[in-house]
């Protein structure tokens, strides 16, 4: 057995490394993943959940501050080569595999997992997106898939359509909150579900593969209809007669599905965000930057402002008086209106170590355990499962109904609060949760190596030093990014000074250790 190290909280576990050669086991958007330095296998089977008690590995190792470090972890291990370890494939446009020739072999492969069924495919307004969808719709019907191209729309969409219609599984080519200049792919399956580790790596031992393109290929057929099922479903049962609503999309894809789902709902719509050229997605705009929405809202008079990402699955709200609600507000909101409704199944709702502590604190307060995974929406909604849980979500805007997909939509929320509304007949800022977030602040500190933090000189002591001085009124939480070279260190604090205090020493500590 060789000791390696699971980086980000300290906690050392044993692993037999045999048969893969040295690695280190390291903490990110998943709980478990691996850095082969000498592959001779392929990938750990990761774990999304984040320190969580209903992690295997973590039951083994024991949880975040509560750590027994002797266990021993025996974990055969495999290596991405296309796919990421959080959210399909995500990069630079012209880099690997986002290239003609990658997307035409995987849109092969993504049609071979799926035995040539048909398949639904979408994408957002980035100008890439066009040339990316056709290679991979050339793909899949080279190996006799009948394609459904639905056009420009949310990644949402393209999973409650990939649920409601008659197809094997979907294919949304999106970066979602990214610049333009990067672009992803994401799968489904046929029940609208993203495609899990295994799954995903099935679809890379094809990719790999040789094959014959089949003489009688499948078509490429033009299904932007079907777009009006998802709006209606969206917004079924919901009437906003009367309500002006301030919209921001993001130059993404929810620019004209919004609109109409809010007009088809009896909303008057007030378009704020640019209309998208292929080259300005997420630029300066929707949820990203929700503070254009908000001066708005208040100029418009409006009801209610509603800011999407790129592709549509995080939402920003703005309420009548102009106040921005993050993704912890929403779920605040969400949970106070199912909790009265007898509707919160075991008065538990799933969010992440992002969450901000005010909002944690009044949701216990009102009598609402808090489950916390480490991040990611696919952890909370990997834990809702878990737990039978109806809702959770991320300080960022993601909200999961599981009720209406196993993902976030941010369009579906958003009428999901507009409705208790005006169920109620009250405007929208009545509904605000009274809390103030505390103040918080992420330092991104740039690292040469992903030494163990509890082999920083300092780090414990400055850590214990630190949460003293904060008390109750503030907390600390650092990990290494999944996906660059970066610590990230989160404070927050009620007395914003303190803030930036606690920051600033924790972060020097790491520049000192491993800064670049």
């Amino acid at each position: 057995m060789t000791r390696t190290v699971l980086s980000g909280g300290g906690v050392l576990v044993a692993a037999d490394v045999s048969a893969a050669g040295f690695f280190i086991i390291k903490s990110s958007f998943q709980c478990h993943f691996v850095d082969v330095k000498e592959p001779k296998t392929g990938f750990i089977r990761s774990c999304l959940l984040g320190y969580s008690k209903f992690c295997v590995f973590c039951q083994l190792m024991g949880r975040m501050g509560e750590v027994e470090r002797e266990h021993y972890v025996t974990i055969g291990i495999m290596e991405k080569r296309v796919f990421r370890e959080t959210d399909g494939i995500r990069g630079k446009v012209g880099e690997e595999p986002l290239t003609e020739k990658s997307m035409r072999k995987l849109g092969q492969a993504v049609g071979r997992y799926f035995e040539g069924g048909k398949m639904l495919i979408g994408r957002d307004t980035r100008e890439s997106g066009v040339w990316i969808s056709r290679e991979l719709s050339l793909g899949m019907s080279e190996v006799g898939c009948e394609v459904w191209d639905i056009g420009e729309v949310t990644t949402p969409c393209v999973g409650i359509l990939t649920d409601m219609e008659d197809v094997a599984g979907g294919v949304m080519v999106t970066a979602s909150h990214d610049p333009a200049g990067d672009n992803g792919v994401k799968v489904f399956d046929g029940r609208g579900d993203k495609l899990t580790d295994d799954e995903e790596l099935e679809v890379e031992k094809l990719f790999f593969e040789e094959i014959e393109v089949r003489e009688k290929k499948g078509e490429v057929l033009d299904r932007l209809v079907l777009v009006d099922d998802y709006i209606d479903r969206a917004v079924e049962g919901v009437s906003l007669e009367g309500w002006k609503i301030c919209v921001d999309s993001a130059a993404g894809g929810g620019w004209k599905i919004v609109r109409k789902a809010l007009e088809k709902a009896g909303a008057t719509v007030v378009e704020v965000g640019p209309m998208p050229d292929g080259n300005n997605i997420n630029e300066d705009c929707g949820a990203l930057y929700p503070e254009k929405l908000a001066g708005a809202v208040v100029r418009e008079g409006a009801d209610m402002g509603v800011a999407l990402d790129g592709d549509g699955d995080r939402l920003m709200i703005v309420d009548d008086e102009g106040i921005i609600w993050d993704g912890d507000r929403i779920v605040a909101v969400l949970a106070m209106w199912m909790k009265r409704d007898g509707r919160l199944l075991n008065d538990v709702v799933v969010m992440t170590e992002y969450s901000n502590l005010s909002a944690v604190r009044f949701l216990e307060k009102a009598g609402v355990r808090v489950e916390k995974v480490l991040n990611g929406d696919r952890a909370v909604v990997q834990v809702c499962r878990e737990l039978g849980a109806v809702l959770g979500g991320e300080f960022s805007g993601h909200i999961i109904y599981p009720e209406w997909l196993s993902a976030s939509d941010g369009l579906f929320a958003s009428v999901l609060v507009a409705g208790i509304a005006c169920e109620k007949g009250v405007r929208l800022s009545s509904l605000r949760p009274e809390y103030e977030n505390f103040p918080r602040k992420i330092w991104n500190i740039e690292v040469k190596e992903r030494k163990p933090l509890d082999e920083m000189a300092g780090w414990e002591e400055g850590l214990r030093r630190w949460r003293e001085y904060l008390g109750a009124e503030g907390r600390t939480f650092a990990r290494y990014s999944g996906t660059e070279d970066l610590l990230r260190i989160l404070v927050e604090a009620q007395d914003s000074e303190k803030m930036e205090k606690v920051g600033e020493e924790l972060s020097e500590i790491i520049r000192k250790e491993i800064g670049q």
